[in-house]
């Protein structure tokens, strides 16, 4: 072959790689003009297969990019976005439900001091008052408890050489928790009632004191002589002065909001029947 044949060939092999070159190249540029088409259409109509070349379809377009079967050009970004804001939702729950849940717990421990103060105020009451326990006392102490008119007193005028004495103190003692808003001692009676008892007529003897009031007392325990009935006897009867006490109060209570409070000694919402102040002696 000579060098001009030879230089002809190779000019014609470049040429053919020119063409296919240029064939590839005017290829893609088509295919994207196709897509940006599709694309134009899509943002006027919402359908990619429409075939119009006008604004025709504007209209249904626009309702179809709000409505239920608009369709997104980036879908993937969009599900990213949408995915982000519920993140972002979420999180905000999660910091709201946090912060609640502090402040319910901070209300929470508030309100438990709260109780557990109460709780150590009622007991330190009760310790120092001797509410729902079964304590010795002496005269002086028992009058001085009558006049603080704090609480109600169940008191065991004792005499010590009584069978029943010992039975009243072992009853006293096996119930006294189940009257946690009385006090229950035992006073030392062998000489009889105290002076400021004077309708007290017989020991061993029981008797209620309510605000100062002397309010009742038990019959004579002599014809008892076992130690079942006597307890059997007095359970009964202080179940019944609790029930007649408890009554009172809620009935006071009523009188005093109707103003019909005064009682037999003319104390507003004292009893309404014959008793005794041992505080300040009895009614003429």
């Amino acid at each position: 072959m000579s060098c001009c044949e030879e230089q002809d060939a190779k000019e014609a092999e470049a040429r053919a790689l020119l063409r296919r070159a240029t064939q590839k190249s005017e290829s893609r540029l088509l295919r994207k003009g196709f897509l940006m088409d599709d694309a134009a259409r899509a943002l006027r109509c919402g359908d990619a297969d429409c075939m119009c070349q006008c604004a025709d379809c504007d209209g249904e377009g626009s309702e179809g990019e709000e409505g239920e079967g608009s369709k997104s050009l980036h879908p993937k970004a969009d599900a990213a976005s949408n995915s982000t804001d519920d993140d972002d939702d979420d999180d905000d729950d999660d910091d709201d439900d946090e912060d609640e849940a502090a402040i319910l717990d901070k209300i929470r421990l508030s309100r438990l001091k709260e109780v557990r103060s109460a709780a150590a105020q009622a007991a330190q009451r009760t310790a120092t008052r001797g509410l729902g326990t079964y304590r010795r006392l002496n005269e002086a102490q028992l009058l001085s408890s009558l006049r603080a008119q704090e609480d109600s007193v169940i008191c065991h005028l004792a005499h010590a050489d009584s069978a029943a004495s010992g039975w009243i103190d072992d009853h006293l003692l096996d119930v006294a928790p189940q009257y946690p808003s009385f006090q229950l001692v035992r006073l030392a009676a062998d000489a009889g009632a105290p002076s400021f008892l004077r309708t007290v007529t017989h020991v061993p003897a029981v008797v209620v004191f309510t605000r100062g009031v002397l309010v009742a007392m038990t019959e004579p325990f002599e014809q008892l002589r076992e130690p079942m009935r006597v307890r059997h006897y007095l359970d009964g009867w202080l179940q019944e002065q609790r029930g007649r006490i408890r009554d009172e109060a809620a009935s006071g209570s009523e009188d005093e909001e109707t103003g019909d409070g005064v009682g037999y000694c003319g104390k507003q919402g004292c009893r309404k029947y014959p008793h005794e102040h041992v505080a300040w002696g009895a009614r003429e």
